[in-house]
């Protein structure tokens, strides 16, 4: 009989590039070993995905869809998963080797966690360090930080299945699916939340990826709806002044920063 996975890492993915097999075999390759990896291969080309099969094992499943936006190709993977815990993982960045073993070790350790990220290790395209993220650990800090800004690095997270569930899945655009998620999380008042010190995952910078400068205007769109939305709903008017602090980074990264 073959055990149950107590993980499941979802990895979307619509096309090949040049880091998808380190990014895969990273997360093959874990210490950790009673997972599972859901690759969600999405409105992609017949070639790619015949590509793709060649991960294919007892542990790696390749789910093909028609649907392109990353909200559903999650949902997608949370409900074929098997695992107690979802964890996240993008095409183009790198889990260090023990990052699910962590993981696992925090969450069996402090049982009224619900959602946990980590800090990363910014690389660029060549692999190469150009610096560290520096996120709040504690629930308090990082919830309060929530009218401003995500202090969770998505492809580090680590969730409770039943968080998803209870919420309802992913229910936002495709650029900010998980800040959304994790602000209606907050709001539900019994999912709590916390941030491992160390990088657990090397975070790919690059010009091909969704938060690039040239994608300022949709990020800041989704960003300002979701703090207006907030505010609208429970009169946070912290949220207002988050939304007045994106428009005037929306305005330095698209017309001033060079």
């Amino acid at each position: 009989m073959i055990k149950r996975p107590l993980v499941s890492v979802i990895l979307p993915v619509n096309k090949n590039n040049p880091h998808l097999e380190e990014a895969i075999q990273s997360i093959k390759n874990q210490t950790y070993k009673e997972l599972e990896l859901i690759i969600i291969a999405n409105n992609c080309e017949d070639t790619f995905y015949s590509l793709l099969l060649k991960y294919q094992d007892q542990k790696t499943k390749i789910i093909r869809t028609s649907i392109k936006y990353l909200p559903f190709s999650l949902n997608l993977g949370v409900h074929l998963s098997q695992g107690e815990y979802i964890a996240r993982m993008d095409s183009d960045d790198i889990s260090v080797l023990d990052r699910i073993e962590k993981q696992v070790k925090r969450f069996l350790n402090t049982p009224e966690l619900s959602i946990l990220g980590s800090n990363v290790e910014y690389i660029n395209e060549a692999s190469e360090f150009i610096g560290y993220s520096n996120y709040p650990l504690d629930h308090s800090s990082i919830v309060n930080s929530f009218p401003f800004r995500c202090n969770l690095a998505h492809p580090s997270i680590m969730v409770k299945k039943e968080v998803i569930t209870t919420l309802g899945g992913y229910m936002y655009g495709s650029l900010s699916e998980d800040y959304d998620l994790w602000i209606r999380a907050s709001r539900h008042g019994n999912f709590k939340f916390s941030n491992i010190d160390e990088p657990l995952l090397k975070y790919r910078i690059h010009k091909g990826q969704a938060t690039n400068k040239s994608n300022a205007y949709n990020i800041f769109a989704f960003d300002s709806s979701l703090k207006i939305r907030e505010f609208l709903l429970n009169g946070n008017v912290q949220y207002l002044l988050g939304a007045a602090r994106g428009f005037f980074a929306f305005i330095y990264v698209r017309f001033i920063k060079k």
